[in-house]
């Protein structure tokens, strides 16, 4: 299932990238030049470990870490749990770190990636791509966490008497 989503997103920034494609050679022939290559960072945001039980409408918060700098780009998910962010190649390319944190109401989440396709090169444009899904989780608050510790804390000392 992974890489079906996988091969599909892939596919969809491809064909997409086609039409930048003829658009940015036309340029090249009238002498405008080449334009920057893109780095398109997409992914889907789900309920725990469940690709099926997708989030739509949650916020994305996307971070690349290039050498140049630190780079955000916020965007929200669609009705299909996807998201979808784009950078120019000189503030995020191949092989770069990427962070991404998603949240709605009270679920949260965070995943680490690279951009690990690319780079693409068709006619004038450079295209890289990363695909980073996130697993939402419910947040706990204050008092969950010292419950949680607590918890903790009690099946210990009950384990070691034993």
């Amino acid at each position: 299932m992974k890489k079906l989503l996988l091969f599909t997103l892939i596919a969809a920034f491809l064909l997409v990238s086609l039409g930048f494609a003829s658009a940015a050679s036309t340029e090249s022939v009238v002498g405008v030049g080449c334009d920057p290559g893109l780095t398109t960072i997409g992914g889907t945001i789900y309920q725990n470990n469940n690709l099926a039980d997708v989030i739509s409408g949650s916020n994305v918060q996307v971070t690349c870490y290039d050498t140049n700098g630190n780079f955000t780009a916020s965007t929200t998910s669609d009705s299909s749990g996807n998201y979808h962010v784009t950078f120019n190649e000189t503030s995020c390319n191949f092989g770069d770190d990427i962070t991404v944190l998603a949240q709605k109401n009270s679920l949260t989440g965070q995943n680490d990636g690279s951009v690990n396709f690319g780079p693409f090169r068709i006619g004038c444009l450079t295209l890289n791509v990363g695909i980073i899904n996130v697993p939402l989780v419910p947040e706990f608050g204050l008092t969950m966490g010292i419950m949680t510790v607590l918890s903790a804390v009690t099946a210990f000392l009950v384990i070691r008497k034993r």
